[in-house]
């Protein structure tokens, strides 16, 4: 075992950041309009989503809140959280690992916006995996 794996068991959480750039072709002026029409995904998936062709969020493989609409998203099922972002925003996404079901974070520009108890079976599909098993995906 190695001091990094050592030093990363020791907490129970994982945590990344994201910041949000503007689309291609949109200068800084049309970022708002941009905005509306395309949509970032921050969240976590398993290895087995496939990450071409599908949001995350949109399958039991992954979950996700989408910069759209402030949904979080899990096997289709939505549950709206108020975290709007884009362009220039930095996204944080954590998630425990010393619970039996996934319980994620989500940060804006530094700041807690709340913690989802994401309670697997219960309005929002069986989760068959366990928090350890989820990896960053945007």
């Amino acid at each position: 075992e190695t001091e990094g794996s050592l030093l990363l068991r020791m907490f129970p959480m994982r945590y990344f950041e994201v910041t949000v750039k503007n689309p291609r072709g949109c200068s800084a002026a049309d970022a708002v309009a941009c905005a509306r029409e395309w949509c970032v995904a921050v969240g976590v998936s398993t290895r087995s989503f496939p990450l071409l062709r599908k949001q995350p969020g949109w399958d039991q493989r992954s979950a996700a809140v989408h910069s759209d609409d402030g949904g979080f998203f899990y096997d289709m099922s939505q549950h709206q959280t108020g975290l709007y972002f884009g362009p220039g925003d930095t996204v944080g996404c954590g998630i425990r690992l010393d619970t039996q079901v996934p319980v994620m974070f989500y940060t804006l520009n530094g700041k807690l916006h709340g913690l989802l108890c994401w309670v697997c079976g219960v309005g929002v599909g069986a989760c068959r995996t366990r928090p350890r098993h989820w990896w960053p995906t945007i």
